[in-house]
């Protein structure tokens, strides 16, 4: 777990530069994403105890920004109404904190270790191609009523 966590550390010092400059958000995400999800690969390839503490030392890596950036992202998308979505967000995310080791844990019980943790990558990969799909939804020109 140090592993996991100094690349949270590295990561936070790290996204604390490079968000400095506008615009970046999407784009960020996007590549934390990609590095929480070759993290998560390497954690699972067979390739004993260093692969495993780099694959945690890169999906810290990732993870670290995660939060922030889709905050970020989510209180560019409600212009006038930012305190609802900031605590909508915020009350969210404790609730999955709290609620997301039980659940995996409980489907780890249920259909074995490897199975239950499999749906890091999965949850991560479908994140990456929720935010392509807005950005994607973002770029295109809204249809003029008739």
């Amino acid at each position: 777990m140090t592993a996991f966590y100094a690349g949270i550390l590295l990561g936070r010092v790290a996204g604390a530069r490079l968000t400095r400059r506008p615009g970046q958000t999407s784009l960020l995400l996007g590549l934390s994403l990609a590095v929480t999800l070759a993290g998560l690969v390497v954690l699972w390839l067979p390739g004993g105890p260093v692969v495993a503490l780099l694959g945690l030392f890169a999906a810290g890596l990732g993870i670290a920004n995660q939060f922030p950036l889709a905050l970020a992202l989510t209180l560019a998308a409600a212009p006038g109404n930012t305190d609802a979505a900031n605590a909508r967000a915020q009350l969210l995310g404790g609730v999955l904190v709290l609620a997301a080791p039980f659940l995996l844990g409980s489907l780890a019980d249920h259909i074995g270790m490897t199975a239950g943790f499999a749906i890091a990558p999965l949850l991560t990969a479908l994140s990456g191609l929720l935010l392509h799909a807005a950005l994607r939804r973002e770029r295109l020109p809204l249809p003029t009523p008739r």
